[in-house]
């Protein structure tokens, strides 16, 4: 970690200060004021700043032996990845431990639940018609805005996962599964229940005889398994160098030059997952219609874009994510063109070049973070 790095994690962390507030001495200023406004004595005036300078002393001397990788939140909140480490029982939460036999993950954000692999998927409000065992919905109620409504019922057995800012209710104690605090927000019976799950950012609407089975396997996503293990060290793979790049894949990645663009992002490989490098110009395929599962919610994989073009992502206004290996920088922001994968805008120091490549983050996302672990930009 660099020293302005380690300026900027001290800063934000000192009573919130801003994290382009870099010099020591502008922390221990704030600190101080914010003693003074609380009509703190002066003995307690001293007890602060001497912690804040011992804070700052500490962290400069130790700052050559610091991780590389550094995470810079939508917030601005500059943090070390390992500041707070899933727990065992997350990760195998994660994973699909103790799930029900056929059932698979979906995400939405940071959460993860587990669900039959035969129900429909609706990832970008998507219609479905006909019977249904059961409906899994990302990001808005199945079937909302679709019309008429008598011909796309929702099945009896429906969840949806939601992201929501919504503060926790305060009607009862919250249930804990995985670690994480669950908030009964209503209860509807042969209806729709309502869950809050403030550490994950989502509320969780159910019904039918399946929702405390389902409810039972919440766990964090490949997203956010992915960023926190951007920290650890990289897993055994193969090389791949080119494109004013390096990094490392796994071993059963294929690398090609597919002649045209993938129809559905990382969730249609009938075999192993690829690195696609995607070319300009590349052919525009004739896509078959798809009724996606829950099956198909999750893949592997990666798209190089070569060059600047017609599919190649542009960044959203504010990253999910900054990370910084050596001389590069990777500003990672939510998949824009498919679900469950990360756009990554990759630059070394000193270049006007930026590198861009989009990430499927797969069933376990420690498959995407080891890649994530490994980016370099050559050029």
């Amino acid at each position: 970690m660099q020293l302005d790095d380690v300026r900027t994690a001290l800063a934000a962390r000192a009573d919130q200060v801003p994290a382009g507030a870099h010099d020591p001495h502008e922390v221990l200023e704030r600190a101080r004021r914010t003693v003074r406004r609380r009509r703190v004595g002066r003995a307690v005036v001293g007890v602060a700043a001497v912690l804040v300078i011992a804070v700052v002393a500490v962290a400069i001397a130790g700052a050559q032996g610091s991780p590389k990788r550094v995470v810079v939140s939508a917030s601005s909140t500059t943090t070390a990845l390992g500041a707070a480490r899933l727990t065992a029982e997350q990760l195998a939460a994660h994973t699909g431990a103790g799930v029900p036999a056929g059932w698979v993950p979906v995400d939405a954000g940071e959460a993860r639940v587990f669900v039959p692999a035969v129900w429909n998927l609706s990832s970008q409000g998507g219609c479905f018609g006909g019977a249904m065992s059961g409906i899994v919905s990302v990001g808005a109620m199945p079937m909302a805005g679709c019309s008429p409504a008598d011909q796309y019922p929702v099945p009896e057995n429906a969840v949806a996962i939601i992201p929501t800012s919504l503060p926790p209710p305060a009607v009862e104690q919250p249930t804990l599964v995985h670690g994480y605090r669950v908030f009964l927000a209503e209860k509807g019976g042969l209806l729709w229940s309502v869950h809050v799950v403030p550490e994950l950012g989502v509320k969780i609407e159910a019904r039918g005889d399946l929702q405390e089975k389902i409810l039972a396997t919440l766990a964090p996503s490949a997203r956010k398994v992915a960023l926190e293990s951007a920290e650890d060290a990289t897993p055994a793979g193969q090389a791949y160098a080119g494109d004013g790049l390096k990094m490392t894949i796994p071993s059963s990645w294929t690398v090609t030059l597919p002649p045209g663009y993938p129809c559905y992002g990382f969730r249609d490989y009938p075999g192993a997952p690829e690195l696609e490098r995607i070319r300009p110009g590349i052919a525009v395929p004739s896509c078959p219609a798809l009724f996606p599962t829950a099956a198909t919610a999750v893949g592997d994989g990666m798209f190089l874009f070569t060059s600047a073009g017609a599919f190649a992502p542009e960044p959203g206004r504010t990253p999910i994510a900054v990370l910084r290996h050596a001389e590069t920088t990777i500003r990672v922001f939510a998949g824009s063109s498919y679900p469950n994968t990360l756009d990554l805008f990759v630059q070394r120091a000193g270049s006007s070049t930026v590198h861009v490549l989009t990430l499927g983050l797969g069933r376990d996302g420690r498959v995407a973070g080891g890649v994530l672990s490994s980016i370099e930009a050559t050029s």
